[in-house]
Parts: C-alpha cells; sequence; structure tokens
C-alpha cells in the first residue's frame, strides 16, 4: 500500500446486478436484487478506461468506461455534476451506453486530494437490460490520480430453479458468477488457467450449499453432474468418484480449488468437507474474522493431494502476514505493505462487515539501535 498506487490492501467496488426468476421459463424471469456476495469467491473486474463521453442524463463532467459481455455492453459512468470530487456512480446495462433513465449511487470521500478514493455503501439501482427494468446492488470504491478514473467492478445474476436428485427435487439458485449476465456457463481451464463460471447454491437439507457449475455435486452422499437446458431447467446425472476430504480449521470461509481434473469451489466452518480425490492448489480464498472479511487470490505455495478415504488439513487464510515493500528512487522512498495469507496468496481484500475499510497501518522506520526516524499512516488510494 502506497500514498501513490493503488493497495493490495483493498479491493474496490463490488457492483452486483442480481436476477431471481419466479419460474424456469425465459418470460417469466422477474428481476430483484440479491447479495452480492452469492457467488463463490467474487471477483471484481477492472474498469480502468474511462473516457470523457457524457451521453443521456449525464452531466458534462461525467466520464465512462465499458464492461464487455456477450449480450451487451455495460457502461459505468462516474459523474461529479459541477463538483470537484467524484460525487455518484451511475451504470447503464441497455447495451447502448445512451444514459437515458439515470438513477445513481452516491459516492463518499475516503482519501480526498490527487489520490481520491470514494466509497459507496451498500444502495440500489435500477437499470435495464434486455428489455427489462431490474434493482441491481451496489456496493464498493472508486479511485482518481489526477485525471485518471478508475473503478473496481462485480456484476452477477441470479435465476431460481429446481433440481431432481433421484426421487427428492430440491431448489436451486443459479448465480452469475462470472459476471456477464448470463446463465449456464461452467467452469473449466482455458489456456492453463481456471475460468470461473456460474455458482449453484443447492438447497437441498440444512444449510445451503455452494457449488462451482459444472463441477461434481455431492446430495445425499451420491455425486451429480448436473446440466442446464436452454428453458433453464436442471437435471442431475449420477456419478461414481473416489473421495477424499479437505479441512480447514476456520469458522467461515470458501475457496476455489484447481486440480489436475477437477476445478472445485467448496465452502465451509471447520469441518472435513468432501472433494473428489485429486492434487489441488487453492486460487482464490476468503475468510469472514469475526466483523472482518479477507479476500486472498493467487496460487498456493503447497498442492493438497486427496487421497481416497483420507482427510487432509489445507492451511490457508489468517494468520495474515504484512511485508513491508520499500522502493526508493533518487531521494523519494515509497513503502507500501503486501499481505499473504498462509497459503502464500495475496489479500486483496480486507473489510469490515459494514464493507468498510478498517484504519490504514502505521509504519514506523528505526535504526538498529531503536531510534525511531520516521513514522507515518499509510494512504489508501
Amino acid at each position: 500500500m502506497s500514498a501513490v498506487s493503488k493497495s493490495q490492501f483493498i479491493s474496490g467496488l463490488l457492483l452486483t446486478l442480481c436476477v431471481l426468476a419466479r419460474s424456469a421459463a425465459a418470460a417469466d424471469l422477474k428481476f430483484t436484487a440479491v447479495d452480492p456476495r452469492e457467488a463463490l469467491c467474487h471477483t471484481p473486474v477492472v474498469v480502468d478506461k474511462m473516457d470523457p463521453t457524457p451521453t443521456g442524463k449525464l452531466s458534462s463532467d461525467a466520464i465512462v468506461g465499458v464492461v464487455p459481455t456477450a449480450d451487451g455492453d455495460i457502461h459505468i459512468a462516474i459523474d461529479s455534476r459541477g463538483a470537484k470530487e467524484p460525487q455518484w456512480l451511475v451504470i447503464d446495462a441497455s447495451g447502448t451506453g445512451a444514459f437515458t433513465d439515470v438513477t445513481a449511487a452516491k459516492i463518499v470521500p475516503v482519501n480526498r486530494g490527487r489520490n481520491f478514493v470514494g466509497d459507496i455503501s451498500p444502495t440500489k439501482l435500477q437499470v435495464e437490460r434486455n428489455g427489462q427494468t431490474f434493482t441491481v446492488g451496489v456496493i464498493g470504491s472508486v479511485y482518481r490520480s489526477g485525471s485518471r478514473h478508475s473503478v473496481d467492478l462485480q456484476i452477477g445474476a441470479a435465476l431460481k430453479s429446481r433440481c431432481a436428485f433421484g426421487d427428492r427435487e430440491v431448489s436451486v439458485d443459479i448465480i452469475d458468477g462470472d459476471q456477464n449476465l448470463r446463465f449456464g456457463d461452467k467452469t473449466s481451464m482455458e489456456r492453463g488457467r481456471p475460468v470461473i463460471g456460474d455458482t449453484l447454491i443447492i438447497r437441498a437439507k440444512g444449510k445451503p450449499m455452494k457449488v462451482l457449475y459444472g463441477q461434481p455435486v455431492l446430495v445425499d452422499s451420491v455425486w451429480y453432474e448436473l446440466s442446464l437446458d436452454d428453458q433453464f431447467e436442471l437435471t442431475a446425472k449420477p456419478l461414481e468418484l473416489a473421495t477424499g476430504q479437505v479441512q480447514v480449521k476456520h469458522r467461515e470461509w470458501e475457496a476455489i480449488l484447481v486440480g489436475e481434473k477437477y476445478i472445485f469451489g467448496v465452502e465451509g466452518d471447520g469441518k472435513p468437507i468432501d472433494v473428489p480425490v485429486d492434487t489441488y492448489r487453492p486460487v482464490r480464498y476468503e475468510e469472514r474474522m469475526g466483523k472482518a472479511l479477507i479476500a486472498c487470490q493467487g496460487q498456493g505455495d503447497t498442492p493438497v493431494v486427496v487421497a481416497d478415504g483420507e482427510t487432509v488439513d489445507l492451511a490457508i487464510g489468517s494468520p495474515i502476514k504484512g511485508l513491508p515493500v520499500m522502493e526508493q528512487v533518487g531521494d523519494e522512498l515509497s513503502i507500501r505493505a503486501r499481505l499473504v495469507d498462509a497459503a502464500g496468496m495475496e489479500v486483496k481484500e480486507f473489510r469490515t462487515s459494514n464493507g468498510r475499510r478498517p484504519d490504514p497501518p502505521v509504519v514506523g522506520i528505526f535504526t538498529p539501535q531503536g531510534k525511531q526516524l520516521y513514522v507515518a499512516r499509510l494512504e489508501y488510494g
């Protein structure tokens, strides 16, 4: 974290466009806002190319960026409306970027000046998508450095469906985890990297279970492969798989594990979790620690080998290590904080339960004899 560059200590805007369907027929879809954190290990999309091209009901001060999707671009605007700092975040999901019907989320300054950072408290906006008007939830941050603006953005959607597992039919929510406002995208490997698709929330019994669409699903001690047809109806096909367990000794967590054969999204509460036999590495992780949330991304240092009938402990998440990184150019010394978790992944987000950041850390410079040379609080931005 430094005064001149965006911190790895924070994530930015978590914007969620979330849709629930009343039935499995496309014509009957009913849109409404849902919790933006429903998708497994949601990852923001960075919108860092924004140009002064205001249209429609935006003011002449607005700048606009684009999130490309297969079904039409989503346009994001930051509008100061005559003020010296960004004031409003505006969304146009129609694909046109016309901003003809504007509702906006208030941007609250956190760090003022040349390196501006603004937060958006949880709020709801009305947007239009594919001829439907629905509510979206917005939470996160906006950045400005000089004349350059950027937004970190997450878009998701949810559809209610049902699926029969054996002779029992249960409710399943389909969450648009890959942020393209389209249902049915499977998690897969492309060019050696995992591409995360949609999340399924299966309400079979007890606590709802989150899984990645495209991975095997364990319901009532039976593994299933799920498929989604053009009418958004789910079908479950039984599978026979060798099974082991992964245990993460934290109270509330979720992770994405990339194996040689499977990409597995899991969540837990400290108890062992069933997974197919494979050799995995964590690539994303989230953990709630009391009122705080941490999110990590990267690749774990050590592979996790899950054998048939065995349980393996996975060291991941807290405790978090803070590693100061100092860079000197001429007479100028820059200090930032690099945060890593127990698996060696970098911490990309750190927030309290109400969506706010914790106070920035204080950094001190001392001689080997303990004499204080410099003490200052790091800045967001």
